[in-house]
Parts: C-alpha cells; structure tokens; sequence
C-alpha cells in the first residue's frame, strides 16, 4: 500500500486500528478512500463522506478509532463502519460482466436485491418491498431513479462517485422517508492538480469527462448522449416482414455534471448541478390487423446542490441547500381508435439538510439534523382514469373514449429531525440508538410520525462480528401513486409503517469474507382498495382505499467474498437470498386487463373485489436469488470476468386456467373473480450468463480500455411475461433479450 499520511492538526496522531462499525445495516462501498459519515469514538468528530481537509488531493479514511487522513497514490482499503458492509475496490467493480462497467449496476448482485421484471433492471426492489418503498439518494438527497431506461446506465458518471451505499434493511436514524431500503451515491471530493479528461464509446452511447483547476478552484464537467434513435427505428423497419406494419421504438437518453469544489483551512465549499432526460417514443401506422398508435414519454429532472464542510477539532457540520425540479409527460394517441390521453406533471422543490457530529466523551459521539424539503406540483391529465377515480357509482371497465380531464397543484413542506448516540460501550461492543421524528406531508396530507431504531455491533474475536438491528420506519404513499390526491385517490390515508429486524454475523475463512444475515420485515398500514360507499355532505362517494393493507417479508442472505488484493489474480464473491414475501389486501382473486396490482395504486381499480382481505405472495417475491461473479487478470495486460444468475420467477396468475365469460357492456372478455387465484402461477426461472473481457494499453500520458461485453453469452432468452388471446383461452411467452455483444472503448488522459 503506498501511501503517505498527513497529520491534521488538533488530533493525537496514533496508529490506526480496524474500524469498528456502528450501525446494523449492509452496503456497498464501491471503491476505498472515500469513506461514508460515520461517528468517531476517541476522537469525537470527523469529515462526512470524500470531504478532504488539508489538500485537495485528500480523502478522509476514518473508523470509530480516529481520523486519518490519506494522500492517495494507490487505493486505499477503507476500514469497515456497518454491520455487512462489503468494500469493493473500483478494479472490481468496473470488471463486472452485464453492467457495462457502470458502479451503481453492481447493486443488483448483492444480497437482498431482486431481479427487476423486464430484464433491463432498473428497478430498486430490495427485500421483497414495492420499489416506491426504497429510497435513492445522492449525497443524501432524493432523485427519481439510478439508471437510464430502467438499468441500461446509471445517470451520474462514474469520474464523480467515490461510493454507493446499499442499505437494505435496519439503516439508521439519517434516512427517512424509506420502509424498504436505501441506496445512496456519494459523490466524490474533485482530484485534478493538472487536466484530467477520459472519453468511451459504446454501442449505446458515448460520454465524456473533464476536470481541471482553476486558481484555488477545481471544475469539472461531464455529459453522455444515447444515440440508438440513430439507428434502431431503421432496424426495425428493415427487419419488419413484407405487407407488415412495425411498431417503430425510438429511445434517447443524455445527462450532464458540472461540479466546482474549493477547499481552504477547515471548510469546504461545494457546487455541483446535474440533469437526466430520457425520452421513449413508441408508433405504429394503421392495417389490416391492427389499429395505429403512437405514444410519446418525456422525463427529466435537474438539481444543483450547494455544499459546505466545516471540521473542528471536536465539531463538524455538512450543510446543504439543494433546489430541484422533476418533469414528466406522456401522451398517446390513435386515429383509428379515436383516442387521445395526456398527462404532465412537474414537481419543484428545494431540500435543506443539516448533518452534525459532536465529541461528547472518548466513547460517546453525539450525531443529528435536520432535514426539511419544500416542494411544489402542477399535475394535468386528460384520461379515462377520472371514471374510476371521481364517479359514483364506479363502473367496473372504462370507455377509453372517455376522456376526463383532471388538474391539481399544491404546495406543502415536510420536516425531520433526527439523532443518533454511538456508544462504544466495550473495546469489541458498540451500540447506536437513534430516533427521527418527522412531520411527513403530501398534498392536504400531514402525518407525525416517530421512528425509534437500535443498532449493536460486537466482535468477539479478531475473525468474528456479531450484528443486530431494528427499528420503525415510515413513509407516505408516493407522490405519483395518486392515492393521497383530493379528487383521485383518498387524501385521509395513514403513513405506511414498517418494522425492520435484522440478525447477522460475519466470519473470516482464510483468505474468503463470508456474511450471514436473517431479516424480518412487517408492513402494515398500506393503501389497500375497495369497493365501499360512505356519505359525505348528504352525498354518496365511493372509498377508493383504506389503510388496512398489510405485508410481511422474511429470508436469509449470504455473501461469500474472495477479494481483490496485490499480486491475487482472482476475485470475486457468490451472494444467495432466500426469501419469501406476502401483501394482504382486498384485491380481486382474478381478473382480466384490468387486474388491480396491489402494490401498485394507479393502476386501474376493478369494481369485483374479495369482500374480505386475503394473504397472497407478492408480484416481487423472489424465492431464490443468486449470483456469483468473478474476474481473472491475465497476463498482456488482459483480463475476464463473468457474472451468472439464478432467480426464481415472479409470481403471475395464470388466467387462462379460469372461468373466462363475454361482458356485453364492455363489449370484451373478462375472468370471472374467484375462479382462479391471484398469483397462484409463477414465471419460468431465470438464468443467465454474462461474460466480459478487457484489455488495456497504457502509454506515458494516457492510457486506452478496450471490451467485449457478452450479455446473455448462451442466447437464453428469458421469459418476462404471458400474454393472452382476446378470450383468455391461450397463452403466450412474452421473452426478453436474447444474445447482446457489445463493443466498447474508453480513453483517459
């Protein structure tokens, strides 16, 4: 390890010792010397995550011991802080096949986290949860999503990461607003003393990065543009078969960084704005058998995040102003049909963030803050929804000539507060109780919650660490479901809780980490539908929801990890969850096209529902999850990885086993309720195999990458969904991707 270290004043300069974690919760630290906020234990305070102090080529490498801080000339391995955490070096990360040497991906083959149906991935679905029940963060703050075009590419570049955070369950008292998990990006404190710049290029897009210093300043920038819509529409027209009209797919993808960064003394100052727009336009010309159809998808979001550190001796403080604005629209339409439905919807908002760390006593440290976020929305749509949602009586289908048109705006802030006390209450026992207190708002809608959590670490032996947390966690239904929104959905609902436990125990084998933890999720307080009437001002008004819906998910997880080390040619790891996961609600037995998911309120509410709640398995449960990735470094500067998976199906309801009749007043077939159970099928499982192989030419001043990515290596290709025959009689395969090479390159400078 070659590095020198850089004694910051007012601290006892001692040898640094193994880290001694604090919270109960597992993450991914993508690659070392750029540690996440933690609290000290001899030393009362330390700098949050990649905050350096003395220079800027800097990084905070610190435990619950003291404070080190590293000049980094070689990576540097970052001391453990949390119960299950794993520490990847960016060598593994960026040689794991069917990510496209993307960091964030490689969240979906760790322990915990399911396969996203569709087989793009994209969706955080952690433990069984909704994805709307996990949180994603960077640098504390919400954003929309991770990845492209649900898992395509994540949306910040890598040259701006310094770690990513996977949090599936018994997180502390710093997160709020989540019942599942949390994954969070931390960005990464700017390195250039001279210009940096690195550009590649893909068969999907290509990107660019460069940084540089400016005076006492650093600046850096970034941007990436897809350009299969240069392409893909013309393949499809190409391929289409003779006297065939295609459906024509055109998707875009692009996002920009801009970051500036100084540092003097004890402070730092941070800027840093950011933008994803993704846009999807799907059309298909008028025939014989089919109708026209053309649907048009815009989303974007942009944030600037203002920064500022500040590191005494026994005090530190992050604050952070963050204003934002999410923007979203579809539309879809059809001139044979006659057909026309919008909606749009743009969301302002302005985060505020406190983050501080005090040095009460040698073993006691004393973390809190704050965290308020304002926020404003303008929704509009034109729809056939509004029958369902605003009409008594509700009628059991929709014309979807109707269309109804519907507006809300509202403005509404929420607030949170939050500690945590670490007590090191042995040399080998540390205990984290915290509590958040949080007044969560949505619309006309206010909830007082508290969320009491616990978090215990001992380390018995140098080679073993026992682990336990648990606590409550709360969240209002989201934003975008509709089902708080006066006119849509059921402004009087509850905050969905959770309650979260979590036992584990990590082992040294030689020169493997292995990681065994026992997980028990209860949800309760869900939005649940029904199909009830109560009178408001002399007047009937269906109940759309109560919050009366339950779940529960349970399972263990494994991770057995080789690491990378100095003069190791292999590296890898094998992570296996077993798990099972339940929601009980009202929902239909069976149905047809218009099936209520119950984990997902705007889908539209059928009017045959169980008269009374029932138990049925999740559509995210996952029995059995495993993936085991590896990596060789070959001689000529060469190397291969490979990932393989193996996941059980999600379940499905197999409606062509049922009782399917003719609805004259729809004019359509439809499954008779009772006659066949809600997810009572399962889909096939899913295996695949991706491959990876890299080779490097470094020159003096540069250096070039080359890879051939193998996503599906033996052309399986995986079944998605089914699809059904007007009558529900037949059945067929909806499959994903089949074989996909890909050829890339990238340059650094």
């Amino acid at each position: 390890m070659d590095h020198r270290r850089t004694h910051r004043p007012g601290t006892p300069n001692r040898p640094r010792r193994a880290g001694c974690a604090l919270t109960a919760v597992a993450s991914l630290s993508i690659w070392g010397g750029a540690p996440s906020l933690a609290a000290a234990q001899s030393l009362p305070v330390a700098p949050p995550a990649a905050a350096p102090v003395a220079q800027a080529d800097a990084v905070s490498v610190w435990d619950a011991n003291e404070i080190e801080v590293v000049s980094v000339v070689q990576k540097v391995e970052r001391p453990r802080r949390s119960a299950g955490e794993v520490s990847l070096s960016r060598k593994e990360v960026s040689g794991v096949a069917g990510t496209f040497g993307d960091p964030v991906r490689v969240i979906e083959n760790l322990p915990g986290a399911s396969r996203a149906p569709g087989g793009a991935g994209g969706a955080l679905i952690i433990r069984g949860g909704n994805p709307a029940d996990s949180a994603v963060l960077l640098d504390g703050i919400p954003i929309p999503f991770l990845y492209h075009f649900g898992g395509l590419t994540s949306v910040v570049n890598s040259e701006f990461l310094s770690a990513v955070n996977y949090l599936p369950g018994g997180f502390g008292a710093q997160y709020g607003r989540a019942t599942a998990g949390v994954a969070e990006i931390e960005s990464a404190a700017l390195s250039c003393d001279q210009v940096r710049a690195s550009g590649s290029v893909d068969p999907l897009d290509a990107e660019a990065f460069v940084c540089l210093p400016v005076g006492r300043w650093r600046l850096a920038a970034a941007a990436r543009r897809s350009y299969l819509d240069a392409f893909l529409p013309a393949l499809l027209r190409a391929t289409a078969k003779d006297g065939e009209s295609p459906t024509i797919v055109t998707p875009a993808y692009s996002d920009y960084q801009l970051k500036a960064e100084r540092i003097w003394d004890r402070q730092r100052l941070e800027l840093f704005g950011f933008g994803v727009r993704d846009g999807l336009d799907v059309s298909r010309a008028s025939s014989a058998e089919e109708a026209d159809m053309s649907l048009a998808t815009t989303f974007a979001f942009h944030r600037l995040q203002l920064r500022h550190f500040y590191y005494g001796d026994r005090f530190t403080l992050e604050s952070a102003v963050v204003p934002g604005l999410l923007h979203a629209i579809t539309a879809d339409k059809s001139e044979d049909l006659s057909t026309t439905h919008n909606a749009r919807g743009d969301i302002y908002s302005v985060q505020w963030r406190e983050t501080a760390t005090i040095g009460l006593a040698r073993a006691l440290t004393l973390r809190g803050g704050l965290d308020h976020v304002l926020t404003h929305f303008e929704f509009a749509a034109l729809d056939p929804l509004g029958n369902l949602a605003r009409r008594y009586p509700t009628p059991l289908v929709m014309d979807a000539r109707t269309q109804s048109p519907w507006k809300q705006r509202s403005t509404f802030a929420e607030q949170a507060y939050w500690t945590e006390l670490v007590w090191k209450a042995t040399e080998d026992l540390t205990l984290t109780p915290g509590l958040r207190a949080a007044n969560l708002a949505i619309a006309t809608a206010e909830r007082f919650v508290l969320e009491p959590r616990l978090a215990a670490r001992w380390q018995p032996t140098a080679g073993t660490t026992l682990t336990a947390a648990g606590g409550v966690y709360r969240k209002l239904p989201d934003l975008f479901s509709g089902v708080l929104l006066e006119g849509f959905g059921q402004p009087n609902l509850d905050a969905e809780r959770a309650l979260q436990s979590v036992v584990g125990v990590e082992q040294r084998l030689g020169p493997f980490e292995s990681k065994l933890e026992s997980f028990y999720v209860r949800r309760d307080r869900l939005p649940s539908p029904t199909d009830e009437v109560e009178l408001r001002g002399g007047k009937a008004a269906p109940v759309l929801f109560r919050s009366d819906g339950r779940g529960r998910s349970y399972g263990l997880e494994l991770l057995l990890r080789l690491p990378a080390e100095e003069g190791r040619r292999f590296s890898g790891w094998v992570a296996y969850t077993l798990s099972r996961s339940y929601r009980t609600d009202r929902s239909g037995l069976a149905s047809g096209g218009t099936e209520f998911m119950a984990t997902d309120p705007t889908t539209p509410r059928k009017g045959n529902l169980a008269a009374q709640s029932y138990e049925a398995l999740s559509p995210y449960d996952q029995t059995h999850n495993v993936t085991a990735v590896g990596r060789w470094d070959l001689p000529w500067n060469t190397s291969l990885g490979f990932r393989f998976q193996l996941v059980t199906g999600n379940p499905t309801t197999p409606l062509h086993q049922g009782d399917a009749y003719y609805d004259a007043d729809s004019d359509r077939y439809e499954v008779r309720p009772g006659s066949v159970a809600s997810g009572s099928g399962r889909l096939p499982t899913f295996h695949r195999l991706d491959l990876r192989f890299d080779k490097h030419w470094q020159w003096k001043h540069w250096r070039l990458t080359a890879y051939l990515e193998l996503v599906n290596a033996y052309n399986r290709r995986p079944v998605e969904s089914f699809g059904y025959d007007y009558r529900y009689r037949t059945r067929t395969e909806l499959k994903g991707l089949p074989l996909l090479p890909l050829l890339g390159v990238k340059g650094e400078l």
